[in-house]
């Protein structure tokens, strides 16, 4: 058994020329750094378009789950609830991509009001992403009933979310007359 593990060791010390392996010859690392520099320049392009898309996929979620909790608050408390656009996150404003918020319309004018209470609000979007609202009015109102009573044109009105790079990747989300709602994707966006 020491006869093996002399051998082991004779190998690992010596390369046969009476001198020992220390490492990696310079050639050899330059190849190993190519070949990385290579399937980094492969790889960052695709990265780019994964986080691109995973962000367009988050914000298109925040604003259905934003859509579910307001008709959810609605139903709870019976009354109306309103989201519209805003930068401040405390009064309504026109663009919906700098943020919007959620709040109870107790005198149904679809603006905040004193006393009426924000129940929730979402920064900018990140990314240069757009959100446009194609209701002729700015903003999204659910009655106690969980029915929409402002904002819907006709039977259906929909946010559309786009990637401010990419032409045809957005999301279109689509708010029923009935109250439901749905998402779909590879929209064409301006």
């Amino acid at each position: 058994m020491e006869n093996h593990r002399s051998l082991f060791v004779a190998r690992i010390e010596g390369n046969g020329h009476g001198r020992s392996c220390r490492g990696f010859s310079l050639i050899e690392l330059m190849v190993v750094l190519v070949i990385v520099g290579i399937f980094a320049t492969i790889a960052v392009p695709s990265m780019d378009e994964f986080i691109r898309n995973e962000r367009l996929v988050t914000q298109n979620n925040d604003l259905l789950s934003d859509i579910a909790f307001m008709r959810a608050e609605a139903m709870r408390r019976g009354g109306r609830v309103t989201m519209c656009p805003s930068s401040d996150q405390a009064a309504c404003g026109a663009d919906w991509a700098q943020g919007r918020i959620i709040f109870v319309d107790t005198n149904r004018d679809l603006e905040v009001s004193a006393g009426e209470e924000i129940l929730r609000g979402r920064g900018p979007l990140h990314g240069n992403n757009t959100l446009v609202w194609g209701g002729a009015v700015q903003r999204l109102q659910f009655r106690g009933s969980g029915l929409p009573s402002a904002g819907i044109t006709g039977t259906q009105t929909s946010f559309r979310l786009c990637d401010g790079k990419i032409v045809n990747r957005g999301r279109q989300i689509t708010v029923w007359t009935v109250g439901t709602y749905d998402s779909s994707r590879n929209v064409v966006c301006p």
